[in-house]
Order: C-alpha cells, then structure tokens, then sequence
C-alpha cells in the first residue's frame, strides 16, 4: 500500500470518527436540551404551586395544634354569626354546633375537623346564602348536608338541616423513636 494511499484511509477515518463524535454530541446535546425544557416547565409549575400555598396560608386557612380547640370553636362560632348577619337570618333559626373528633387524612400531616352545624325552619334560599357566606374564602367547608322537614309542617318552603362542615388541622406524626 503506498503511503497516499494509508494517508487517505486515515484521514477518512478521523473523519467517520469526527463525523460519528459530532453526531453524538448533537444527539446528547439535543437531549440535554430537553430535559432543560422539562425542568423549566417544573421550575415554573413549583413557583405556582409556592405562590398558591403563600395564599393559601395568608388566608388562615388550616388551624395548627398548637391553636387552641375552644379557641377554634370560637372562630367557627363566629363565623356562622357573621354569615348569618350576611344572608339576613333572624330568629331562633340556630340549634348549636355539634363538635366532632378530628380525624387523620391518611399519613398526611392534616387532620380534618367536623362540626354539625344544626339549624331550623330555613328556606333553601336562606340556607344557601347562609352556606355561601359561611364558606366562600373561608377555611371551612361544608361536606355534607341533612335536609328535614320541621314536625308538623305537611307543605312549605321551610326545612330543617344538619350540616356537616369542616377545617383542617396541622399536625405532623409523631416518630415513636426517642431522638
């Protein structure tokens, strides 16, 4: 073989191999570029996701342990007053706010709080505002409501009803290890 000829080969050679490098130095940039794409797309989404907690914690929105249980019946007692001053309730339409046991949402550190608030002889128009009031931009939400009719009323607009609301409570598990 003469010697062009092996000069010829060898510089073929480094350029496949040139051509062969740059070519997996495009695709590895290129995927590179993609995943800096998906992580600013997260970046962004987690700003969003920050930004809404922030708002979410400004508006008092989950009660800690470390607040008082009567203390928090206060508020929700309160609360209730205020909305029914709102929707224009009058008379002995409230019958109390039942208290229940908070209880745990999976292993999550939450723990949500029921309270039955029982009230008589309501329109549905008065209960909704009363509802709206009690709940729009609230920490409390009603999750479950019990309709009656009042003893003694055969046809009317009026109704009895039990509703269920609740808050959430911040209370991280304890570890049962000694630290």
């Amino acid at each position: 073989m003469n010697v062009q000829r092996r000069q010829t080969i060898l510089v073929a050679v480094m350029l496949g191999m040139m051509l062969l490098a740059a070519g997996w130095s495009t695709a590895r940039m290129l995927g590179h570029r993609q995943d800096a794409r998906y992580a600013a797309e997260d970046l962004q989404r987690c700003q969003q996701l920050a930004d809404q907690i922030k708002q979410h914690q400004s508006k008092d929105a989950v009660a800690s342990t470390g607040d008082d249980a009567a203390l928090q019946e206060q508020k929700l007692a309160q609360r209730v007053n205020e909305a029914a001053t709102k929707a224009n309730l009058t008379g002995p339409w409230q019958q109390g706010i039942e208290h229940r046991r908070e209880v745990r949402i999976e292993d999550s550190p939450y723990m949500r709080k029921p309270a039955v608030l029982i009230t008589r002889g309501l329109t549905l128009y008065q209960l909704s505002m009363l509802l709206h009031h009690l709940t729009y931009e609230s920490p409390y939400t009603a999750e479950q409501l019990q309709l009656r009719t009042p003893p003694g009323e055969e046809t009317g607009n009026r109704w009895d009803a039990d509703v269920t609301l609740t808050y959430l409570i911040y209370s991280p598990q304890t570890s049962g290890r000694d630290e």
